[in-house]
């Protein structure tokens, strides 16, 4: 007999979200920060608040039954004038401790940086938070750790 396909969708929460020191809530969902509000409010400075916001090292830790998970999110990709484009960032997929598989986010908002002029323009790109990084199987009662090792 089949089992039925069951849905839960997971807020991100301080529990499950680690290797970042607080979590932003917005509209969107959540912005992983390395920085606590109190120490990005004396530093408003944009080069730090672009390090400090950025997911590498960040793990989604949770165990799960579920054959199948989905992420949903948002990139935003640094972009420096008369540079090559960097790579885009990319999520990694562990199961108990394994990596399985790779993934990334096909659009993202493009942040401008011209480092000599220290200007910068700010492009979001059409992507609805509500579309899907990934779905992947895992095995039954598997500790799945979902990451980005690399900065976006």
């Amino acid at each position: 007999m089949p089992i039925p396909d069951r849905h839960c969708t997971t807020p991100v929460t301080d529990e499950l979200l680690h290797g970042v020191v607080e979590l932003e809530h917005t509209d969107d969902g959540v912005i992983p920060h390395r920085l606590p509000a109190w120490a990005r409010n004396q530093a408003r400075d944009p080069q730090l608040a672009m390090a400090e916001s950025q997911p590498s090292g960040a793990r989604l830790l949770f165990a799960t039954e579920a054959s199948r998970i989905e992420l949903r999110g948002r990139a935003t990709r640094f972009r420096y004038e008369g540079a090559p484009p960097r790579p885009a960032g990319i999520f990694d997929l562990l199961v108990d401790g394994r990596r399985t598989r790779q993934a990334g986010l096909e659009a993202a908002t493009v942040v401008s940086i011209d480092m000599p002029y220290r200007t910068g323009a700010h492009t979001p790109l059409a992507q609805s938070r509500h579309a899907p990084l990934t779905s992947v199987a895992t095995a039954a009662e598997s500790r799945t750790d979902l990451n980005n090792p690399y900065a976006q």
